[in-house]
């Protein structure tokens, strides 16, 4: 028999300080995965957002394939 769980008595809102957005400067660098692939002779080297981190991890699995 499946067991019914109430999934909003398990999540607890946390307040949270709202803070101003900057904008990047041209020396900031916004964080980044970098992802180095090798086979044979080929060579090829990508930077990912990690602010889109869900798009690279879906690339990434097509990619291995």
């Amino acid at each position: 028999m499946p067991v019914k769980r109430d999934i909003a008595a398990q999540f607890i809102a946390l307040p949270t300080l709202a803070a101003k957005p900057r904008a990047l400067k041209q020396d900031d660098v916004a964080p980044h995965i970098e992802i180095q692939l090798e086979r044979a002779d080929l060579k090829a080297s990508v930077q990912w957002p990690l602010a889109h981190i869900e798009h690279c991890a879906a690339w990434l699995r097509e990619v291995m394939r």
